[in-house]
């Protein structure tokens, strides 16, 4: 039976408090998304954990998955300030910003308007995994696989009022009557689907680990870790909140993990669990949008070019730069019912990712505004992605069919996801989880 209820308790309280922060974001250009098909360990232990730490005799010990997934974001109105101009929803012309400094050589318009940037995300796909007991090798040794197939949608559904010209502009269309470049990049288009979307694998998960207490009444372990990055694409930076399927980015980390009976027998019991994962990934090359030192929304301002022409900055702020994301951090605190063969799971989910850096190459040019001949430097943090916590609630059922010989499982499970900043979306998840033993 379990000793320490206080442990478990001051953990979860712990988990809980650590998140509370609301710091509004504004005035960017890139967010991260967190990569729900790897980073994800309520889909990990729903059905399928209790197979996994199951003590097998006369058998292979091999279990292969599949796990079929849907996430959509949950729309907040924190996160509508991420990509806005200051720490509110709306950007108003001509309060907020001039029509003159992103629009050259018309007239200027006697109705204000509203501008509105909402971040759109969906994904789904398949995970396959395989999971490979070693105890012939070394008791409590074990390999786990992860390999994702996914398909994104991400886009900023934006709200424009009042003006065609505005809406041109951010489209990146040309604008009959002004002699300036279209916008080529961070453009915001109307239609959330219609135009940005990505598929692929995304970054393999390899994992190596070791149960070194596997008892009737408790088990715990920890692991090795290694992230093999996919590199589908890079950003284009053609669009905000362009998705990506994959990275460049080369990871490592391990985990701890641990399982304790509250009470029960074999066929009917209430577990508890906890588990921590953690990843490092290393530096590496990608493209993004960067803006103008003090000058909120500078990227959409006009410059004057060295060759005297009028553009958008952003035509000429997409650079290659290096991007450290760091470390990514994530908890679950769960109980697992379980009665011959039944399952269900309930639990907490947390999700730390650390702020991001970017450094660029030199050397690094200035730019001057076309609205008063201001030089500014270039400003590489509107690119990065703000440190990120979420909370979650996580909920499952699942049902082994373990008289035949190589047992069948089959599982339902469904997490919500809530941000204490807007560097990262509300969303919901659906998963249902196959799993075969032998």
């Amino acid at each position: 039976m379990i000793n320490h209820r206080m442990y478990w308790f001051l953990l979860f309280i712990m988990c809980v408090v650590c998140t509370q922060n609301t710091l509004a974001h504004y005035n960017k250009t890139f967010m991260q998304q967190r990569n729900h098909a790897l980073n994800n360990l309520p889909m990990d232990y729903v059905t399928l954990k209790e197979r996994e730490v199951a003590r097998l005799e006369d058998r292979f010990g091999g279990i292969l998955s599949a796990k079929s997934f849907i996430m959509n974001d949950v729309h907040s109105g924190a996160h509508t300030t991420y990509f806005s101009m200051y720490d509110k929803p709306i950007v108003t012309i001509p309060q907020d910003l001039l029509f003159s400094d992103i629009i050259h050589g018309l007239a200027v318009p006697a109705e204000s308007c509203i501008i509105k940037l909402i971040p759109k995300m969906e994904s789904y796909g398949f995970i396959l995994g395989y999971h490979q007991d070693l105890s012939k090798v070394l008791p409590g040794l074990y390999l786990a696989i992860k390999l994702p197939i996914m398909h994104m949608d991400s886009a900023i559904n934006p709200v424009i009022t009042s003006n065609n010209d505005i809406v041109s502009f951010f489209q990146g269309a040309v604008i009959e009557g002004s002699n300036q470049e279209p916008l080529h990049f961070g453009k915001i288009y109307p239609g959330f689907r219609d135009i940005t979307h990505s598929n692929g694998v995304a970054d393999i998960d390899i994992t190596v680990g070791y149960r070194f207490l596997q008892k009737d009444e408790y088990n715990a372990g920890f692991s090795l870790a290694l992230v093999l990055p996919t590199h589908e694409q890079e950003h284009s930076c053609a669009y905000l909140l362009e998705p990506m399927v994959g990275s460049n980015h080369w990871g490592i980390g391990g985990g701890i993990d641990a399982q304790a009976l509250i009470w029960g027998d074999e066929d009917h019991y209430l577990k508890i669990s906890h588990a921590t994962a953690y990843r490092y990934f290393f530096q590496a090359p990608e493209k993004r949008l960067l803006g103008l030192s003090n000058i909120p929304w500078g990227h959409y301002q006009l410059i004057r070019t060295s060759n005297g022409n009028l553009a958008p900055a952003a035509n000429y702020l997409v650079k290659n730069v290096e991007v450290a994301k760091g470390s990514i951090v994530e908890m679950l605190l769960g109980l697992t019912y379980a009665r011959n063969g039944f399952t269900a799971d309930l639990g907490y989910n947390l999700y730390f990712a650390e702020r991001e850096t970017i450094k660029m190459h030199h050397p690094i040019p200035q730019y001057t505004l076309d609205k008063d001949g201001s030089t500014h430097d270039i400003d590489a943090t509107v690119a990065e992605t703000p440190l990120q916590f979420t909370n979650s609630i996580y909920a499952g059922i699942g049902y082994t069919l373990s008289d035949f010989e190589n047992p069948l499982s089959v599982g339902i499970g469904c997490k919500f996801e809530f941000a204490s900043q807007n560097s990262a979306l509300d969303n919901a998840q659906v998963w249902i989880t196959l799993g075969w033993s032998f």
